[in-house]
């Protein structure tokens, strides 16, 4: 899924409130230092999903070589979400 940085940057602001919110959590930290934190995870997740996309794609090239009539538009979201099960990446 793409988003745009001004999405990225709301979830941000709603896990902050979420967190500040809960009665389970003691801050010991900044706000911008979690913030910070929070846009580091969710931009590596980010990342993390776009080279599984490339290595589905490619994979999908490999496939479509050996099988003309192959349909990438039916396996990509199958085969992707294999490779992510497998892989342990939650989609």
């Amino acid at each position: 899924m793409r988003l745009s940085q001004n999405q990225i940057q709301r979830i941000v602001h709603h896990l902050f409130r979420e967190i500040k919110s809960s009665s389970t959590t003691n801050i010991k930290v900044t706000e911008d230092i979690i913030k910070a934190t929070i846009l580091a995870v969710i931009q590596t997740n980010i990342e993390d999903e776009a080279k599984l996309d490339q290595l589905v794609e490619g994979m999908m090239d490999q496939l479509e070589r050996q099988n003309a009539d192959f349909q990438r538009y039916k396996m990509f979201p199958l085969l992707k979400k294999k490779l992510a099960d497998q892989r342990g990446f939650i989609l």
